[in-house]
């Protein structure tokens, strides 16, 4: 199946199949973030050609784990939530079900081309749900390269060390760390980091579109330095 971990992002379609055929759902709901919202129909098709069930599709905006969509969960028998991680407080229904959408990209070059913008010692390292898996990778990489790296555990909101949200950046909060390195794409996690640790936010680019060298040059301009 084309949609599984080849791709950029892990939608985890067999694992989907999976429940819908163990709870004998009927009727299915899926949930997306703006950044995954084009893969929600091709996706759905493929799970009702293989289940027989009917997906229905948010169409509301989503901008975290807590923003579910009450209405579609009363009317679906399980709702599938995209690109989120389950937090605490989020454990309203035993019909959501979190699809974290982990990244396939290697991030290793493209933290190696990152290095010689450090100019601190002590290098704390954040990310979304999406690239958790890969900051021992980066970590590697900064050790590497003489630096010492630090990821934070966070909050009890926090489901993974180094994990930012949008609405929290306690993983970054230690006081220790010299500079901070996002690994992943957009503006709004690093710049929010940046302006609540005062500290610089240095952002690799990971995804087809600017390169990493605009992207830093970009934050240096707007003064996050």
């Amino acid at each position: 199946m084309s949609l599984g971990t080849s791709e950029a992002f892990d939608l985890r379609p067999d694992y989907i199949i999976s429940v819908i055929r163990k709870l004998g759902a009927k009727t299915v709901g899926f949930q997306f973030p703006e950044g995954l919202k084009r893969k929600g129909p091709k996706l759905a098709k493929k799970i009702e050609e293989a289940t027989g069930a009917e997906v229905l599709i948010s169409g509301d905006p989503c901008f975290g784990a807590c923003d579910l969509d009450r209405t579609l969960l009363e009317h679906v028998d399980i709702l599938f939530h995209f690109g989120h991680a389950e937090l605490e407080d989020t454990k309203l229904s035993d019909k959501v079900y979190f699809i974290e959408t982990r990244s396939a990209v290697d991030i290793r070059s493209v933290v190696e081309k990152a290095v010689p913008e450090l100019k601190g010692q002590i290098i704390g390292l954040i990310t979304t749900v999406q690239h958790v898996h890969k900051l021992q990778d980066a970590c590697a990489v900064l050790e590497t390269s003489g630096k010492t790296c630090v990821i934070g555990r966070g909050d009890s909101r926090i489901a993974y060390p180094g994990q930012v949200l949008g609405c929290n950046f306690s993983v970054a909060r230690d006081g220790v760390c010299d500079e901070y390195l996002y690994i992943g794409s957009g503006d709004f996690h690093p710049l929010g980091v940046a302006l609540s640790t005062k500290r610089v936010s240095l952002q690799p680019i990971l995804f087809p579109g600017k390169s990493e060298r605009s992207i830093l040059q970009e934050f240096f301009a707007s003064g996050v330095r």
